[in-house]
């Protein structure tokens, strides 16, 4: 007796409609995410580590500043990590002032939409209630409530990208070639404020083919019985939105590197961290999170730089800086694979452990939120609740 031919399992297949009650949960979960994000704020407004900014946030606040005074790029190429959150602070003093405060209700508001992608994105890859408890989730989660009062771009990154997952969700189940440019605009977006998301353009644009409009869903049993013909044909569809996809994505950072390239003569997509970067989180004395080494920690574009131009005997560039920098973390992992593996274990364990590590700053008994008294306090490295403003 022949065997059945079983159906191949679609990537993506749409929920449907969701009931009144679901949408009344969401809301629900929505505004009570966007009532916690306030009170935090209410309560940290005056503390002297939110009313006085530090590290990255002083950087990208002085950054807005620049731009609200005419000058809206730095000199040389740009180094922190984000270039776009800059002009969102400045979009948001040009109406509401130079304070802090307003930028971090706008995040309150942006992150309590996060809410609701999240919801729908849950909901389009495993279902109902997995959208429901990842609603859920995201409206109670601590460090989302708490990066809502950082003076970083956290906020409006994880914003970017998951908006940018459900619109590509979308794509691969119409073939959509608008869907899958808004999806590509808003990855560049999401990259930059951080770069490294730069390294899902090709496996989306791959993904968006392999599993596009003729192989997913109710389609692809469809397209499987009609044949290898049919599928030759899905398969010179796909390829528009796939390549739309990547060309969108490159087209806003394109602003980045077009600036980056007339500063510097380097070829640099967004930042030129991503060297030194990488060499502090694999170099001998790294403890396995982000530390910076101290006689980096006045400004680490400036020190890095003169560190790599004092070793090599010249002037560098930013990319030639950020190249001198990959080098030398490579170098490592080439002289000692060994130490390299057990610091990458390291880095595994910490990853999975239930702490959160910080890198800008702790928060040990902080707030009436959780509970619990006493203050945030500042880290390098210790604390319980961090920003994690850069990554290595």
């Amino acid at each position: 007796m022949a065997r059945r031919r079983r159906r191949p399992r679609p990537v993506y297949d749409p929920p449907g409609r969701s009931s009144s009650g679901e949408r009344i949960a969401v809301a629900v979960l929505v505004a009570v995410g966007l009532v916690l994000r306030l009170v935090f704020l209410a309560q940290v407004r005056d503390h002297v580590l939110f009313s006085s900014l530090t590290g990255d946030p002083a950087a990208y606040h002085a950054q807005a500043m620049e731009i609200l005074a005419g000058n809206t790029v730095p000199p040389h190429a740009y180094f922190h990590s984000s270039p776009l959150y800059p002009f969102f602070l400045a979009i948001v003093a040009r109406f509401a002032g130079p304070g802090y405060h307003a930028a971090r209700i706008v995040q309150a508001t942006i992150g309590s939409a996060s809410v609701l992608l999240l919801w729908q994105l849950g909901r389009m890859t495993v279902g109902r209630r997995a959208g429901l408890a990842t609603a859920f989730l995201a409206a109670l989660y601590v460090p989302f409530i708490f990066f809502v009062a950082e003076t970083l771009e956290i906020t409006i990154v994880i914003a970017f990208a998951t908006a940018m997952l459900v619109l590509l969700l979308y794509a691969v189940e119409t073939g959509s070639p608008g869907r899958a440019a808004a999806a590509g605009i808003l990855l560049g977006f999401a990259a930059l404020g951080k770069p490294n998301l730069l390294l899902f353009a090709p496996v989306g644009s791959v993904w968006l083919f392999v599993h596009g409009r003729s192989n997913s869903g109710p389609r692809a049993a469809r397209a499987t019985r009609r044949g290898q013909r049919a599928g030759r044909r899905g398969a010179g569809r796909r390829v528009l939105p796939a390549a739309i996809f990547f060309v969108a994505c490159g087209l806003t950072i394109l602003p980045a590197t077009v600036h980056n390239y007339r500063a510097e003569g380097d070829l640099i997509p967004v930042s030129s961290n991503g060297g030194i970067n990488l060499w502090i989180g694999n170099n001998p004395r790294s403890p396995g999170i982000f530390n910076v080494p101290a006689e980096m920690r006045f400004d680490l574009r400036i020190a890095s730089k003169a560190v790599a131009e004092r070793t090599v005997g010249r002037e560098l560039t930013a990319g030639e800086v950020s190249r001198f920098w990959s080098g030398e973390a490579l170098r490592f992992v080439r002289e000692s694979p060994g130490e390299w593996l057990r610091l990458t274990g390291r880095k595994l364990a910490l990853f999975w452990n239930h702490y959160e590590i910080p890198n800008h700053y702790g928060r040990s008994r902080s707030s009436r939120l959780w509970g619990s008294s006493g203050s945030p306090s500042r880290s390098r490295g210790g604390g319980e609740w961090g920003s994690s403003s850069r990554s290595a």
